[in-house]
């Protein structure tokens, strides 16, 4: 069974919601006469149900969460100047429904407009004192909303980061490497496209820990990392598989590609740290994805590579053949 992301999770479960709050009224709208109302919410009703169906089939949340709390705003806004303020209590959980469904900015912008829209409405029906009560109200629900939602994604953008980024060099951690090689492998089904695994090991770097001691060794990963992330391509990852063990997820890169990329990396590595730990080189494996076999298995080819140029004198680079 697919696995859904908390986005996709969270734009199906309100789609749902608006589906099943629409339906009955527009059918009691519609059997009451209210025939215009029950075309809004009949509207409302097919729109919820597009944004579920493309995003259970796409996983593509963000312009569907955007267009679902568009309409949902817009169409409390109608119902406001058809109806008065009778609906006006659902507009306050289509507020806050807003601020999950889009950006921070985004949804106060969307929420702010249609506040003054529906402040257009509301003179003609209610009193001024009324009137200054409800605009308070919704106006502190969407202020409020907005002060929570930024604070919930900057925890969670700092919650991604500390659980995907390694924190000592930066570069991303093996939890992040395995799950971007299973997307990796999963788009590979679809599109065929190269991609290359480059394996990266130092060589030398226990004598650095042993003689410099650990923060001089540190400094020498950090650097490594340095080097790399200034020759990759903005298409490319780079992650620490081990201690002194680093991956770089090559796209769109033959084997062939690949090797050069390595040597540069290799070339970079040993410029970079010269004169700090002259004796640090890096050994590299690299290894072609080979369709219909497994993470481990691309892994551990990309490992007897490494290995390979270990054996052959270190500071080289070796590529596993296909097949």
């Amino acid at each position: 069974m697919k696995t859904r992301s908390n986005e996709e999770i969270i734009v199906l479960i309100l789609s749902i919601i608006c589906m099943l709050g629409l339906f009955p009224f527009a059918i009691l709208r519609f059997v009451r006469g209210d025939l215009l109302v029950a075309a809004i919410d009949a509207g409302g009703f097919i729109a919820a149900s597009s944004v579920f169906i493309y995003v259970y089939r796409t996983a593509k949340t963000v312009f569907a969460g955007q267009l679902l709390a568009s309409l949902a705003l817009s169409g409390m806004v109608v119902n406001v100047f058809v109806l008065g303020p009778a609906d006006l209590y659902f507009l306050y959980p289509v507020i806050i429904a807003t601020f999950f469904l889009a950006s921070s900015r985004l949804a106060l912008g969307f929420t702010l407009v249609s506040l003054f829209a529906v402040s257009i409405a509301l003179i003609q029906f209610v009193n001024l004192f009324e009137f200054t009560k409800l605009f308070l109200s919704l106006l502190a629900c969407i202020l409020f909303a907005y002060v929570f939602a930024n604070q919930r994604n900057k925890q969670r953008d700092e919650l991604i980061k500390l659980s995907s980024e390694d924190p000592l060099t930066g570069a991303g951690n093996r939890r992040a490497l395995f799950k971007r090689i299973e997307h990796l492998i999963s788009s590979h089904k679809r599109t065929g496209e190269p991609m290359s695994v480059i394996l990266l090991d130092l060589d030398n770097f226990k004598d650095v820990n042993d003689q410099l001691g650990h923060i001089a060794g540190d400094t020498v990963l950090k650097r490594v990392v340095t080097a790399t992330a200034a020759r990759i391509r903005a298409t490319d990852d780079l992650y620490r598989y081990g201690g002194d063990e680093f991956i770089v997820l090559a796209m769109s890169s033959t084997e062939h590609k690949a090797r050069k990329l390595a040597d540069d990396i290799r070339e970079l590595v040993a410029l970079e740290l010269s004169g700090f730990a002259d004796s640090i080189t890096v050994s590299i494996g690299v290894a072609q994805f080979v369709r219909d076999e497994t993470a481990k298995q691309w892994l551990e080819r990309a490992d007897r590579a490494m290995y390979d140029a270990k054996r052959a004198g270190k500071n080289s680079v070796s590529v596993q053949a296909q097949g």
